[in-house]
């Protein structure tokens, strides 16, 4: 069998950190949604604009401390416009 190539993998991995991520938030697991989201995301070939509406749920929803949620969302926005 002949060797991927690496963009065939990096397809791959995406689709798979894409979908434990979409069933975890299905089942409510935030803490593997939120590992997962951040696997996805240090992946250079991804757009966080296109995972940005996700990415904000997951931190509203697991972050105990809101002000500092908003303050790291807001970080974000000025960073990813």
């Amino acid at each position: 069998m002949p060797p991927r190539r690496p963009m065939e993998l990096r397809t791959r991995h995406e689709a798979i950190l894409n979908a434990i991520l979409q069933k975890s938030v299905l089942t409510r697991d935030w803490d593997r949604a939120k590992r997962a989201f951040g696997l996805l995301v240090r992946g250079r070939w991804v757009d966080l604009r296109k995972v940005w509406d996700l990415g904000r749920d997951l931190i509203l929803r697991t972050e105990k401390n809101q002000a500092q949620a908003a303050e790291y969302l807001n970080r974000l926005i000025l960073q990813y416009p």
